[in-house]
């Protein structure tokens, strides 16, 4: 059927997300398809040793992503619920925390690896801290805990508890 709506139709075209779909679940598998495109850019990054943002091409990148996080905003239905999906909410907020910080050296310094990976780590996150991008991180960081907040009790495990730690750490 052509008029069922695929990850693929939705990222290309933005398209609108009725209320014949589980609306929960569709904003889930949008995410997680964004997070693969900043995975996928984060993985270039690595290959390549580049600092994250630059050259025109990543930065290219970084600003289709915001605009698909923007549309995928914009064109979402909201639930009925007050709170709406605390799920994707959640996702959502640490979807964006990452576009905007280097984590993986965050995870260094915090002692990921040994105490070189640390030193290599520190001008970069020196560099981070104090930029735009460290204050939207840190932002997202915060919404993620917020967002964690809505859960029912005993439901935040597995994925979110890791989702909590990132935050938490990029708060740190």
């Amino acid at each position: 059927d052509e008029n069922r709506l695929s990850l693929l139709l939705y990222l290309r075209e933005s398209a609108e997300i009725d209320d014949t779909y589980d609306i929960s679940f569709c904003r889930l598998i949008i995410l997680c398809g964004i997070w693969g495109m900043i995975w996928q850019g984060l993985q270039t990054e690595a290959v390549l040793g580049k600092p994250k943002h630059s050259d025109a091409a990543s930065k290219l990148r970084h600003q289709e992503i915001l605009q698909t996080l923007k549309c995928f905003v914009l064109n979402m239905p909201e639930e009925e619920t007050p709170s709406h999906d605390a799920s994707s909410t959640l996702l959502y907020e640490l979807v964006q925390m990452h576009l905007h910080m280097p984590f993986e050296e965050v995870e260094l310094f915090a002692g990921k690896g040994d105490q070189n990976d640390a030193r290599h780590a520190l001008p970069l996150l020196s560099d981070w801290a104090s930029s735009e991008e460290a204050r939207k991180a840190i932002w997202h960081a915060g919404q993620v805990l917020r967002a964690a907040e809505q859960f029912a009790p005993a439901q935040l495990r597995g994925f979110y508890t890791i989702a909590l730690y990132q935050a938490n750490l990029a708060l740190w």
